[in-house]
C-alpha cells in the first residue's frame, strides 16, 4: 500500500509539474487543463495511501479505495479503446500497471490478516 500510495503522490505531482513531458512520455499529445487538475488532485489521494499502509487493517477502507480505483481506472481505458479513444499503446502500460496493484494489495493485506499482523 506505501508504494502505491508513492506510486500515487508521484504521478500527481509529475502531472501538476512537468505536465507536457507527462503526457509525451504517456504518448498523449496535449492534456485538457480540466484533467491536470484531475490528475494532481489524484496525488492527494496517494497521501492516504501512504499511511494506510502502516495499518491497512486499521485503514481498510483506503485498502478498498485503492483496488476500487485501480479497477475503475482499468475499466474505463478499456472502453475508451473499445470506443476508439486511444490506443493500447496509449494506455497498455497504465492497464498493467492498474491490474497489477489490486491484485498485490489483496495479497498483501489478506496474508497480513490471515497472519493477525497490523
Amino acid at each position: 500500500m506505501i508504494v502505491y500510495g508513492l506510486v500515487v503522490i508521484l504521478v500527481g505531482l509529475g502531472v501538476l509539474i512537468v505536465t507536457d513531458k507527462i503526457a509525451e512520455l504517456w504518448l498523449l499529445g496535449e492534456i485538457a487543463d480540466y484533467s491536470k487538475f484531475f490528475l494532481a488532485h489524484t496525488g492527494a489521494a496517494g497521501a492516504w495511501g501512504v499511511a494506510a499502509g502502516g495499518d491497512q487493517l486499521r485503514y481498510v477502507n483506503w485498502v478498498k479505495f485503492g483496488i476500487t480505483k485501480c479497477i475503475l481506472t482499468v475499466v474505463v481505458n478499456l472502453y475508451a479503446m473499445a470506443q476508439s479513444y486511444v490506443s493500447f499503446s496509449k494506455v497498455g502500460r497504465r492497464i498493467i500497471t492498474d491490474i497489477f496493484f489490486p491484485g498485490a494489495l489483496l495479497a498483501f493485506s489478506l496474508w497480513r490478516a490471515k497472519r493477525g499482523i497490523a
